[in-house]
């Protein structure tokens, strides 16, 4: 069975178990369903939670679609080749009620672009005082087809990104606030030259949106 095959089931019954554990901690609300399709290939369940007793709002979302790429779009990705691609994962919302417990986001998603594979997600939540934190990892395999004539073999990259950002939303500057991450990037290559380690300070802005 394939990856494809396998994701569908299993990300359906991690849903199932965490909004089983939502519902049990939160002992008075229970999630709503709702299932959709994607015209172009799969769909999706998304599942809320509203005005219970401990979360305000809680929603817990999982996808699994298929089809192409716009060419401009998959010039930009870092794995894989072609326009077919197959996407799975989940997002994760969650609301407290207490102004002390802060606000939690998440994802955790696949993709697979022919001879690619990326896996990806984040973590951040909502601090006091306007801060917020995050957590990144990425991890993404590339297989090349054609070999290449100095070194007589095919390529075929392993790489890991790690990413910590650090942001506070009450600066605002039309609409953006600035962000500090820290980037650590580890490639691995059965041709040495292309491994590599890389650490990174980056600043910039992100959207208020």
């Amino acid at each position: 069975m394939s990856g494809e095959q396998q994701a569908e089931p299993y990300f359906r019954g991690l849903q199932a178990s965490i909004c089983a554990a939502l519902e049990n901690e939160d002992g008075q609300a229970v999630f709503k369903t709702d299932s959709w399709q994607r015209p172009g290939g799969g769909g999706g369940i998304s599942r809320v939670l509203a005005d219970g007793a401990v979360f305000e709002k809680a929603g817990v979302n999982i996808s699994a679609v298929h089809g192409q790429f716009k060419p401009e779009f998959a010039a930009s990705l870092p794995a894989g080749d072609g326009l077919d691609f197959f996407a799975t994962g989940m997002s994760l919302v969650l609301h407290p009620r207490n102004p002390r417990v802060p606000t939690v986001h998440a994802n955790f998603r696949c993709l697979r672009r022919d001879s690619g594979v990326w896996f990806g997600g984040g973590y951040s939540q909502d601090l006091p005082l306007g801060f917020s934190t995050g957590f990144q990892p990425i991890y993404f395999i590339t297989r090349y087809d054609d070999a290449l004539p100095a070194f007589g073999q095919t390529r075929s990259d392993d790489t890991v990104m790690l990413a910590f950002t650090l942001l506070n939303r009450r600066f605002d500057y039309h609409g953006f606030t600035p962000r500090l991450s820290y980037v650590f990037t580890e490639q691995h290559s059965n041709i040495p030259i292309y491994s590599f380690t890389r650490n990174q300070i980056q600043i910039g802005l992100t959207s208020q949106f």
